[in-house]
Order: structure tokens, then C-alpha cells, then sequence
């Protein structure tokens, strides 16, 4: 897990080949990504700006769809602090997260005529928090509006 934390802080530029340094005074955070449906658009911009506004934080894709293998999606995840994403199955794999790590779960607009308008609710839990219960996970669920979709 060092090794691989170490190689995500050098692919950021965050580090460079002779940094000794303890990997764990730095923060990764995963921002998951699909090839499909409910992809972000402007992911890479977003990664971008997280890497320049942050002291010892980098963000780093996440996209299970490009890994060859399940134990490299079980380092993947444990190499990380905290998994971000749109509400959907890439967010079930935050059981692989460290004790204690965050989970935040961007919950969709969806229009009033489409079945499914319960997944942007916050006033119960949702189904990934219902996973994530009585886990040591910290997990929330954040409703976005209608100008996080602006292709419909």
C-alpha cells in the first residue's frame, strides 16, 4: 500500500523520486469515474483544481472499469483517505477503504417525471449508507441541484 501511495503522489507531481517522507502525511483522495452512465464531464478540471488548492492533499481518479484485476481494486482503494463520487455501484467498492476513511455521495437531480427521484434524498438513508452502517466508514450523502446536469 506504501508503494502504491507513493506512486499516486509522484504521478500528481506532489512528490518527486527522493522524497522520504512518511506517505501517510499526505491526504489521497479518490474521485470515482465511469466510462458510462454517470460520468463526470469535467473530471480531470476538477482534479486539477483539488491538486493546486490543497497542502498535502492530491485527488486521483478512480475508475475500477480500467483495473486488470480484483486485488488491484482492493490497493487501489485501501491506498486511499477518501472516495468521492455520484451515487452508483463504483461507490459499493468504499468497504475496501482503511478504517475510518470518508465516503461522500453526490446524490443526482433528477427530474419530478423520472422513476428513481429518491436517490437525491438526504432525510432518509440511502442505499449505499444503508452498506455503510455500523461500518467505522464516514459516510454522507449530498443532494446536488439542477445545474449539476446541465445536458438535460
Amino acid at each position: 500500500l506504501v508503494e502504491h501511495r507513493r506512486k499516486r503522489l509522484l504521478d500528481a507531481g506532489a512528490i518527486d523520486e527522493g522524497y522520504d517522507g512518511d506517505t501517510a502525511e499526505w491526504t489521497i483522495v479518490g474521485l470515482t469515474q465511469r466510462s458510462y452512465r454517470r460520468a463526470w464531464l469535467n473530471l480531470q478540471g476538477i482534479i486539477d483544481k483539488c491538486n493546486e488548492s490543497f497542502e498535502n492533499t492530491i485527488c486521483v481518479e478512480v475508475n475500477v472499469e480500467k483495473t486488470k484485476s480484483p486485488l488491484e481494486q482492493l490497493v487501489l482503494h485501501r491506498s486511499l483517505d477518501a472516495l468521492a463520487g455520484v451515487h452508483g455501484a463504483q461507490l459499493t467498492q468504499a468497504v475496501l477503504l482503511p478504517p475510518n476513511a470518508h465516503v461522500l455521495e453526490m446524490l443526482p437531480w433528477v427530474t419530478d417525471y423520472i422513476r428513481g427521484k429518491w436517490v437525491q434524498t438526504t432525510h432518509t438513508t440511502t442505499p449505499l449508507g444503508v452498506i455503510f452502517h455500523n461500518t467505522d466508514l464516514n459516510h454522507l450523502g449530498y443532494s446536488l441541484d439542477r445545474d449539476s446536469v446541465p445536458l438535460c
